[in-house]
């Protein structure tokens, strides 16, 4: 009898602790539930896996690289990377470097963009959006936030094509800009 008791007790202690530790997966999962509930989805979104902590920041990295940040509720998941700092940036920026899906890549660039105000791969999302391996639409989220950080920013598009203009100032731009 005493040996079932441990059997059960070590069962249940292994259920919460993996129920624990995929917990931020989970929330994930119902993201796409969430897309009718409007903007307090969102932030009970965010909430709750910076609730999770740390453990959380891969399962976004992972979200972000199939679900575009520029959907509702998920325009959230970069947000929860800022509140984990450096490490964040650190695993973002791996990753970054490691993506070879052009569309990815431009989903984690932009979410190291709005998480930590950096721009130091903008050069490669603008590279493919103007050899178009993604669609330029993803650069109007980026307009905003040029036009947030810089003040003499020349048009980003002209139609749906990359201004060279701007892609000449952002190449001369970005060799003195922060991180």
């Amino acid at each position: 009898m005493k040996k079932k008791k441990y059997i059960i007790i070590s069962s249940v202690v292994l259920i919460i602790f993996f129920a624990w530790y995929f917990l931020p997966s989970v929330i994930l999962f119902t993201v796409p539930f969430l897309e009718s509930k409007g903007e307090s989805s969102g932030v009970w979104l965010k909430n709750s896996l910076i609730s999770c902590g740390p453990r959380s920041i891969k399962p976004v990295i992972r979200c972000l690289k199939s679900a575009s940040p520029f959907a509702r509720n998920y325009g959230y998941l970069p947000y929860v990377l800022a509140e984990f700092g450096d490490k964040a940036k650190k695993e973002l920026e791996i990753e970054i470097g490691k993506e070879k899906n052009h569309m990815a890549r431009a989903n984690l660039i932009y979410a190291l963009q709005v998480a930590f105000d950096n721009f130091k791969y903008f050069h490669i999302w603008l590279d493919d959006a103007f050899n178009d391996r993604v669609s330029t639409l993803t650069l109007d989220f980026a307009k905003y936030r040029f036009s947030e950080k810089f003040k003499d920013v020349p048009e980003m598009l002209i139609g749906d094509k990359v201004n060279k203009e701007f892609i000449e100032w952002w190449n001369s731009r970005r060799k003195s800009t922060p991180t």
